[in-house]
C-alpha cells in the first residue's frame, strides 16, 4: 500500500487539473482531497476551497523536480 503525502495545497479545481495533468504525463500517481466539495458547493475562496494534491512518497522527489524545473 502506498503511503501518500502532501504535495501541493491549491485554491480552486481548475489549478488542482492543471497540477494533476501534469503529474499524470509524468507518470507519477496523484489523488486529490477536497475537490468533490469544492465543486457541488461552487467555492473558490476561503478555507473550505483548498483543494490538497497528494502523491505517494516514493514520486515526491520526482514531482518536486517536474514543477522545479518549469517542465
Amino acid at each position: 500500500m502506498n503511503d501518500w503525502v502532501v504535495f501541493k495545497e491549491v485554491v480552486g479545481n481548475m489549478e488542482a487539473d492543471i497540477i494533476k495533468g501534469k503529474l499524470e504525463a509524468y507518470n507519477i500517481p496523484v489523488q486529490i482531497i477536497g475537490e468533490a466539495y469544492s465543486k457541488i458547493v461552487g467555492l473558490e475562496h476561503g478555507d473550505m476551497s483548498f483543494v490538497k494534491i497528494l502523491v505517494p512518497r516514493e514520486y515526491l522527489e520526482q514531482a518536486n523536480k517536474v514543477f522545479e524545473e518549469g517542465a
